[in-house]
C-alpha cells in the first residue's frame, strides 16, 4: 500500500511581505485585496490580511502572462520561491 504524499503546509504572508516581493507599497497590496485581484484571508476582528503563497505565485503567473515584457523584468529581480 502507497503512502499519501504529503504536501508542506500553505505558507501565508502579510500584507508587508508581499508589498517588498513585488516592489509595491502596501496600499497597493491591499487595493489588489479589496478589488479581488489578489485572493486574502482577513484575520477575524481585524483589518488585517494574509495572502497564501500559492496565490501570491498564480497572481505573479497570471500578470507574466498579461504584461510579459514588464513582469519578466519585474521577476529578474524576485527572489526564488
Amino acid at each position: 500500500m502507497k503512502k499519501k504524499q504529503e504536501q508542506p503546509p500553505e505558507r501565508y504572508l502579510t500584507v508587508v511581505q508581499v508589498a517588498k516581493r513585488l516592489g509595491l507599497s502596501s496600499r497597493s497590496i491591499h487595493n489588489r485585496i479589496c478589488d479581488g485581484n489578489i485572493p486574502a484571508i482577513q484575520l477575524p476582528g481585524m483589518f488585517k490580511f494574509v495572502i497564501p503563497e500559492s496565490a501570491l505565485n498564480q497572481y505573479i503567473n497570471s500578470a507574466r502572462k498579461v504584461h510579459p515584457n514588464a513582469a519578466a523584468e519585474k521577476a529578474a529581480n524576485l527572489p526564488d520561491l
